[in-house]
């Protein structure tokens, strides 16, 4: 609000100034303008001098290393390893469930109540 009225009153003076009448008066309100931007020069370098103090951060620390670092080595092998073995034991599995396939198929014939079970509970449900 104080520049804008030094501005104003500034103006005034230099309008009515015909014959140099305002020239002290011209010259104080100018030197009051000079004053108030050099107050206002010096608030915003401290503020930048202080913003510049608070932006600085702390130096960057590496944090402790907490995994063995060929674990990344040993997991890739025993997933190789993994990987080789599951197919010769899926077919073991497989050869053996289609060896034993037929002889629970006559087992289970021999057992009275598993003959038909789903019929017999639809009769009676």
């Amino acid at each position: 609000m104080a520049i804008a009225e030094n501005r104003g009153r500034l103006a005034s003076l230099v309008a009515t100034n015909l014959l140099g009448q305002n020239t002290a008066a011209i010259a104080a309100t100018e030197a009051e303008y000079a004053q108030m931007w050099a107050q206002d020069a010096a608030a915003m370098y401290g503020y930048a001098g202080s913003s510049a103090i608070a932006a600085q951060l702390e130096p960057f620390n590496a944090p402790p290393q907490t995994t063995n670092p060929a674990g990344g080595a040993g997991q890739s092998g025993a997933v190789a390893q993994a990987a080789g073995t599951a197919p010769a034991n899926a077919q073991s599995a497989l050869s053996q469930l289609m060896s034993s396939t037929p002889e629970r198929c006559k087992a289970s014939r021999r057992l009275p109540h598993c003959r038909r079970p789903i019929r017999r509970h639809w009769r009676h449900g």
